[in-house]
Parts: C-alpha cells; sequence; structure tokens
C-alpha cells in the first residue's frame, strides 16, 4: 500500500543579500512591489495566475494548482504533479491482460499533492507549510521553481524566498538547555585530489575519500556562545534539499556535530538531514484517511489530519493554534 507523508517547511521572506532581515508576512510594505499584500494573498495571487499545466521540458515534469481555499491567514488546497518522458506498458491485474505500449513517453503520470500554509499570530516573520508525499515521490522541486523563480520574480526580482525544513524544536531545546556547549564539529567527505594549496601536494590524486573536519571549541571552563536562530539555521541549512549543507570560510561542509554537557556528563548530538527532519507519516488504516477512487487521499480527509500536525508543531514553538476543520 501507498505510504504518505507531511513534510512541514518554514517559509519566510526577505530582500536577496539581507540574509537576517526577515519580513512581516502579514504586511509585506518591504518591497514597494509587493505593498498591500500578505504573503497568504501573495498565494492566493499565485494559484490563481496558473490557468493550466506548467511543463517543465528539462526536468520533464508538469505541475499544476488543481483547486484551493483561504481564510484565517490559511490557505490550502492540492498541486497535480508528474512525469513524463518515458513510456511504460500496463497489465491488467484482474483481466490477466498485458499491453506493452499502453502509455506512451509524451504522457504524465500525475497525482494530486494536498498543501497546507499559515502564518501564526505570534512570530509573523514565517509561514508554516505543509506539503504531501507520496512514497519518494513529491513536487516541493518544482513548486519551488514555479512559485520562488517564476512568480515571485516575475513581481520583484530583489525579493528571496527562503523555504526550509522544520527542525526538531526538542532537539534544539537540548542543545540550548545544556550546563555548557562544548564544541561544534563540522565535517564533510571527500576525494584527497579536491584538496588544494601546499596541503593538496601531500596526498596522491588517485587515493580514496578523506573526512575534513572544523572545530569551534570553547575557552576551558566556558560555553560557545550560540543563540537559538544560529542553531536553527545550522540545522535547516544541512535539510536543506537544494544544498544540504553549511557553508565556513568558503566552504560546504553536510554534517554537524554538537558536543554538549549537562549535570557532569558529556553529550555528543550529531545533526544529520535523515535524523532531524519532521515528517508526519499518514497511515490510510490507523489515520482513518479517506481515498478516491484512484487510491489518492481526499482533500478534506488529509487536510484535518494535517492541520492537527500543523497545530502539534505550532505548540512546540509557542503559537497558537489553527481550527482541525478543513476548508476543502
Amino acid at each position: 500500500m501507498q505510504t504518505y507523508k507531511l513534510v512541514p517547511y518554514w517559509i519566510r521572506l526577505r530582500r536577496k543579500h539581507e540574509t537576517d532581515n526577515y519580513w512581516d508576512l502579514t504586511n509585506l510594505s518591504n518591497s514597494l512591489s509587493l505593498t498591500g499584500r500578505s504573503f497568504i494573498s501573495l498565494f492566493e495571487e499565485f494559484c490563481t495566475a496558473i490557468p493550466g499545466t506548467e511543463i517543465d521540458p528539462e526536468a520533464e515534469r508538469t505541475f499544476t494548482v488543481e483547486d484551493w481555499e483561504s481564510g484565517n491567514n490559511t490557505i490550502e488546497g492540492t498541486f497535480v504533479g508528474g512525469n513524463y518522458g518515458r513510456g511504460a506498458g500496463h497489465y491488467d491485474t484482474v483481466e490477466d491482460e498485458r499491453d506493452p505500449d499502453a502509455r506512451p513517453p509524451k504522457i504524465a503520470v500525475e497525482q494530486p499533492y494536498y498543501f497546507f500554509c499559515h502564518v501564526p499570530q505570534k512570530d509573523r516573520t514565517r509561514a508554516l507549510f505543509l506539503l504531501e508525499k507520496a512514497g519518494n515521490k513529491g513536487v516541493k522541486t518544482h513548486f519551488d521553481r514555479v512559485f520562488k523563480r517564476e512568480f515571485i520574480e516575475s513581481i520583484d526580482r530583489n525579493v528571496h524566498v527562503d523555504m526550509n525544513p522544520v527542525v526538531d524544536a526538542d532537539l534544539v531545546e537540548q542543545i540550548l538547555e545544556a550546563d555548557r556547549i562544548l564544541k561544534l564539529k563540522l565535517e564533510k567527505q571527500q576525494k584527497s585530489a579536491a584538496l588544494h594549496d601546499d596541503l593538496g601536494h601531500m596526498f596522491d590524486s588517485d587515493g580514496g575519500a578523506l573526512k575534513e573536519q572544523i572545530e569551534l571549541k570553547a575557552s576551558r571552563g566556558e560555553s560557545l556562545p550560540v543563540i537559538k536562530r544560529g542553531i536553527e539555521r545550522v540545522i535547516q541549512a544541512l535539510q536543506n534539499t537544494e544544498t544540504s549543507a553549511v557553508e565556513l570560510h568558503g566552504q560546504e561542509f553536510d554534517e554537524a556535530k554538537f558536543q554538549i554537557e549537562k549535570n557532569g556528563s558529556k553529550r555528543t548530538i550529531s545533526i544529520f538531514k535523515d535524523e532531524v527532519a519532521m515528517e508526519r507519516i499518514v497511515d490510510p488504516k490507523s489515520d482513518d484517511l479517506l481515498l478516491d477512487h484512484q487510491r489518492h487521499p481526499v482533500p478534506s480527509s488529509i487536510s484535518e489530519i494535517a492541520r492537527e500536525y500543523a497545530n502539534e508543531i505550532l505548540r512546540r514553538y509557542g503559537e497558537n493554534t489553527v481550527s482541525t476543520e478543513s476548508q476543502l
């Protein structure tokens, strides 16, 4: 049976090159082109602006918005997308019939993906965005391109959209609640041939992989002076599907480890992309998820599950909750 997931992200808007100045999403007055709009009204415009199906010939993917509703700083609906470029045969498991040329390469195999977006009442610089995945298939990459690079930049090319997975709030709190944060170690694997300058001449260019590390240590008896937003940004950078890395001194590292001390004991917390990513597995049986005739989630049914999950995240971050009643 197909498995379904709800993957949460934080969406923020800022001006390009202003990495820490995120905008109030209920009033986008920072941009003259967006004055008078909120992020939700901007999202409504995006949903309305797609008259048909967007085709990406390079990626051989399709994307469109099927239906949506909004209200109370919230918008939810259904994206539809799929892949084409490769034909396939079909086999009828009931009639025991095979058609090897049933689907030509020009036909895209599409399916719906539910989405939910809400701007919280307290921290209005970020919107909680939930996006459905079906197995390992989804539309995030295509949504990124159409929404961020085409729609937003067509209005104001100086606006940058940050869309990062929601980090595990418990993990962040474990680091912050430690008596001392002793060190942060950044690591990456690379070939010896990738080393440069004088150090690179020490190694055989045909050698195997090396692990490169940089450690930031606290002074004796002290703690690293980290802040919550800083830790979140390190984790988000490692989770970001576009980069999966954090940059330091022009180098990118794909793994981070915090060493903390609490109650006299030392502990290392590893930050791996797959381990800290938050997601909600949706099981059709245990979650009473209704499926349509093609065995895709019924939008109003997965909406109720998504809203409950959104409330779990909002509570963790000290925000007010949303209604669990679907708008679809």
